[in-house]
């Protein structure tokens, strides 16, 4: 068992919703999510995981920032919710084409 704090399933696409679920380790079509609109964007590194970016309403933040070391974080925007960005200390920045941030 992890030292880890639950704080919900893998997710490749976020529509800006807080992540956290409510229901600990429920079975994926289970879980209820808190759901309110994110405002952090936090990315933390995990041993279990690696690299974890965690969408989080100000509720759930301090959760999420224990979620495994601290890398850092930003006012949750437009681009965070996207597959292809790349997270940055001011934001996240949409992927380009070729590879590299636009």
């Amino acid at each position: 068992m992890t030292s880890e704090p639950w704080i919900g399933d893998a997710a490749t696409n976020d529509h800006g919703g807080c992540r956290y679920a409510l229901n600990e380790f429920a079975a994926a079509e289970d879980i209820r999510r808190c759901g309110a609109p994110a405002t952090v964007h936090i990315m933390s590194e995990s041993a279990m995981h690696g690299l974890v970016s965690l969408a989080s309403c100000e509720k759930h933040a301090d959760i999420a920032r224990a979620a495994g070391a601290y890398v850092g974080e930003h006012r949750f925007g437009p681009n965070c919710a996207g597959v292809e960005t790349v997270f940055g200390a001011d934001g996240c920045d949409v992927v380009a084409e070729s590879g590299g941030a636009a």
